[in-house]
């Protein structure tokens, strides 16, 4: 319990970190829409990378599924919200 744990708060501080990285390089990309997808994407790979060591689950599990499926639904909620945002 405690190893997940402590991956799970260095994951969060390594996308803070990304984050950071991706400001510090490019000012436009402060609010662009591609940085959302770059940080949810790193965020989603490694949450499926926590998940498959520790359960020890295949790639083609039905909780991996479920989990891009919903990944896939919040990109485009947040990819409607950002164009028709007024």
């Amino acid at each position: 319990m405690g190893l997940d744990c402590a991956n799970g708060v260095s994951q969060v501080a390594a996308l803070f970190a990304l984050n950071d990285l991706i400001n510090l390089y490019n000012e436009e990309w402060r609010g662009n829409r591609l940085k959302i997808v770059v940080l949810s994407g790193y965020f989603l790979a490694a949450t499926t990378q926590g998940i498959v060591v520790r359960s020890d689950l295949g790639f083609n599990s039905a909780i991996i599924s479920i989990l891009y499926g919903i990944a896939a639904f919040a990109w485009i909620i947040s990819g409607f919200c950002l164009i028709y945002k007024s």
